[in-house]
């Protein structure tokens, strides 16, 4: 088969419909059995994940990037090419020139092997473009080019003659084969055909058919078919009541809509939720509402419930952050109700915990309080705290942690306390002890790592105990 054999560069075209998956899943299982490693990349991170999710399926692990993100990890090392790396390039034909040349160039410099595929008569490069065509006839040249024509997904023989004339520029001939065959629809009023288009899409959707409705139109009026085909969802109760505001939509969300995903979120659970992803909202509500409180749910849904509630609470604090969000002052109000209300049940601090940490921190105060106020007081500088430096130190303390509560930072009462006094020696010239400075710091630095041991030793002894 051409794509296994020893071309260092082989290229696949075909149109949509042709099988260019199923060619790939074979070709990398092919390249997977043979011991090489399968790499896959896309202009668009969300389509190289695809990819590699169908190869998973098929038994094929790969690792997986955007276009630029591979041409990152080549240049820092963390991908390493050699003659055993085969690289697979999807939708290779919207990648632009230099994103191209970069990617030859990796290959060419590594001995590894790439196998481009896409279709140039699809999309035009996101960037500047022109050397797919060069490719087209260096591989042609060296007879690494295999061009699938049979579109298989297409059923019915007129079709696939339309769809051919659509991709060939013969735009009026595909139109005039379409009304033909009564898959062309006319008429003077607009907002007529595009609701018989919403109506059609809806009773696909019922059928288990997924339906694209496309609309040369502006933004605007893209958000009134969104908002109209929401409608025909409520008519037919396939929509909560529960409602989400969408600043500068005529629509709000609700429970059953689907959305995607404009820009890549990192989500705790389910990792790099990427661009264009399509996601089903869900009312965070009603999971909490089905049991009565948090602590009613079960474990295996409770840490789930607790992610959503708190990634929908970040995202609200940054949207109102966004000055190019157009929130209107109602907005505003029902969106900060509703974090105060996911706040209320999340970022909490139970009394027996206050009160336990709060004994904590006397008994240990009680215990080790010589310790600290003669490390503070006389071993971080050459000379004694003077009256002067210990109310400058706690002043700067105290300001600190101020602020630090007010933006919500990470900050330790010690830590500030102990700099502030360091501050004020070498403010006073009295010069640092540097012995204590050293074991300070390194305290610090060592603190996390412990913390995070003896918490995880003592979480995996209890567990078994209990």
């Amino acid at each position: 088969m051409l794509a296994c054999s020893d071309h260092q560069l082989v290229m696949i075209e075909g149109q949509a419909g042709t099988g260019k998956s199923t060619a790939l899943t074979g070709i990398a299982r092919a390249h997977h059995d043979a011991g090489r490693e399968v790499i896959l990349t896309s202009t668009a991170a969300v389509a190289a994940e695809r990819l590699a999710r169908e190869l998973h399926h098929a038994g094929v692990d790969t690792r997986h990037y955007s276009l630029a993100a591979l041409q990152t990890a080549i240049t820092n090392g963390t991908v390493l090419l050699g003659p055993q790396t085969t690289i697979i390039h999807d939708e290779a034909a919207l990648a632009s020139t230099r994103e191209q040349h970069a990617l030859l160039a990796a290959v060419e410099t590594s001995g590894a092997r790439l196998i481009a595929v896409g279709d140039p008569h699809q999309n035009p490069p996101v960037g500047a473009g022109g050397l797919w065509p060069h490719l087209e006839t260096a591989t042609r040249d060296q007879h690494s080019q295999a061009v699938l024509t049979r579109n298989l997904r297409a059923h019915d023989p007129g079709d696939r003659r339309d769809q051919a004339r659509f991709r060939d520029g013969h735009h009026e001939l595909a139109v005039r084969g379409y009304a033909a065959r009564a898959r062309v629809h006319t008429g003077a009023d607009l907002t007529r055909a595009e609701d018989a288009a919403l109506d059609a899409a809806h009773t696909d959707a019922q059928h288990g058919r997924t339906t694209i409705v496309l609309a040369q139109t502006s933004n605007d009026h893209l958000d009134e078919l969104n908002a109209r085909y929401q409608a025909i969802r409520h008519q037919h109760s396939e929509l909560g009541t529960d409602t989400i505001p969408a600043p500068g939509r005529p629509y709000s969300l609700h429970p059953g809509d689907e959305v995607q995903v404009r820009r890549t979120i990192n989500h705790p659970d389910h990792g790099p939720l990427r661009n264009g992803t399509t996601a089903l909202i869900r009312d965070i509500a009603d999971q909490v509402q089905q049991y009565g409180s948090i602590a009613k749910i079960p474990a295996a849904k409770a840490g789930n419930t607790r992610n959503d509630m708190y990634l929908a609470s970040e995202a609200i604090r940054v949207l109102q952050k966004d000055k190019a969000s157009d929130l209107t002052k109602e907005d505003i109000a029902t969106l900060a109700a509703y974090k105060k209300n996911l706040d209320s049940a999340t970022k909490f601090i139970p009394d027996w915990v206050k009160i336990s940490v709060a004994i904590a921190l006397g008994l240990g105060t009680m215990i080790g309080w010589k310790r600290i106020v003669v490390t503070v007081g006389e071993k971080i500088g050459k000379t004694h705290l003077t009256y002067a430096q210990g109310a400058s130190a706690e002043l700067v303390a105290m300001s600190t942690i101020f602020a630090a509560d007010i933006y919500g930072l990470p900050v330790s009462t010690t830590h500030v306390l102990s700099s502030g006094v360091a501050g004020t020696m070498a403010a006073n010239g009295s010069g640092l002890q540097m012995a204590t400075v050293r074991n300070l710091l390194m305290a610090w630095v060592l603190t996390l790592p412990m913390a995070m041991l003896i918490s995880g030793s003592l979480f995996y002894l209890f567990t078994r105990i209990f």
